[in-house]
């Protein structure tokens, strides 16, 4: 196999990017702008790289949760690159995010101790997994990867019934949406998706425009909240299963 295999991204090991992009000093050598037109009447806006230094970021949305790993490098490929690759690499890879198979990483070093007996037999996994995953419906369906930035897509908005507002403007910061059930719980529900009759007490869907984000491969439907406290063996974060309304509803 080869050492280096194109990735869309990669958070699963070690990292390495030109620091330039991540660096302030840097940021008066980019001239991007964040002057955008009206959204009424458009299918798309004209884009700009985006600016340096480059940093992890998250998404505003409330029932839209992407991977701050997968967003940077989203970010870095859409900056003017500082130099331009030598003929003899953009003729063997060309532009893009390469993975190499061959470096292992762990979280811990209990696990490492296995991995040379893993690799052994690491190629008999496949029909399990493709069986598990099967199972399990992974991956999960993004209807938002092959959102192209600064596309204006149809989507869909929550609005709670006990929360009325307008929308004001597409891209804005959702954080309202889930203020209520954010102060009035107690314990953290993480069990089943509720059924239809209790989220027609709590809201309903609107169709609405939305201007496509950088990055739109790295997210899922879900929403996540990070834990105050954990118990010996917990992970850090609840999926919240149970106030994540369904887009079918």
């Amino acid at each position: 196999g080869r050492d280096a295999v194109r990735v869309k991204s990669c958070w699963g090991g070690m990292v390495a990017f030109d620091a330039r992009y991540l660096q302030r000093e840097l940021s008066s050598t980019t001239k991007a702008s964040a002057t955008r037109a009206d959204t009424k009447g458009l299918t798309t806006r004209e884009i700009e790289p985006p600016q340096l230094p480059i940093r992890f970021r998250s998404e505003p949305e409330p029932f839209w949760d992407s991977s701050e790993c997968c967003l940077i490098h989203a970010d870095i490929m859409a900056t003017t690159p500082f130099q331009t690759p030598s003929k003899d690499v953009s003729e063997t890879y060309g532009d893009g995010i390469f993975m190499n198979p061959y470096v292992r990483v762990t979280y811990d070093a209990r696990t490492r101790n296995y991995l040379w007996l893993a690799q052994r037999f690491e190629r008999l996994f496949r029909g399990p997994q493709s069986i598990i995953n099967s199972i399990a419906k992974l991956p999960k369906y993004n209807y938002r990867r092959a959102e192209v930035e600064g596309d204006i897509v149809n989507d869909r908005e929550w609005v709670p019934n006990t929360a009325p507002r307008t929308r004001r403007g597409v891209d804005r910061d959702s954080s309202w949406q889930v203020s209520e059930m954010a102060s009035s719980r107690v314990k953290r529900g993480t069990g089943e998706a509720r059924k239809e009759e209790y989220w027609d007490k709590k809201g309903h869907y609107v169709d609405v425009k939305r201007e496509a984000r950088r990055g739109g491969y790295c997210g899922v439907r879900s929403l996540l909240v990070l834990k105050e406290s954990k118990e010996e063996g917990e992970g850090n974060w609840d999926t919240m299963l149970d106030e994540l309304p369904p887009l079918g509803k």
